[in-house]
């Protein structure tokens, strides 16, 4: 079910290029959930816990759009576009809802 508020955000690591896209209710609350789990060195993304113990926090969150209905689908777009399904160019290559959904060879 819809919730007023729902983002659908970016996070680009600016020294690298890559970007993570996620969705959620809460972008503060959940910004915050990315930025501790890096600083303690426990981030599930393996690819950007790396960019941040190499180059450090030096990321930059960006609002894609604010849902109008709730659908992956929406979420799913916008990982397809910009292509971080790519581990090349973003970290949602870990992520296996999208890998089923996307080719990333």
């Amino acid at each position: 079910m819809f919730s007023p508020g729902d983002t659908i955000y970016a996070i680009k690591h600016n020294r690298t290029g890559r970007i993570y896209v996620g969705r959620t209710q809460n972008l503060k609350e959940r910004c915050s959930q990315h930025f501790s789990a890096l600083k303690r060195g426990k981030h599930s993304i393996g690819m950007m816990q790396a960019d941040f113990d190499r180059y450090g926090n030096d990321f930059t969150v960006s609002v894609l759009k604010i849902a109008e209905t709730y659908d992956t689908a929406e979420e799913g777009a916008w990982i397809n576009k910009l292509k971080t399904y790519d581990p090349n160019i973003g970290y949602n290559y870990k992520d296996p809802q999208w890998g089923r959904m996307f080719k990333t060879t």
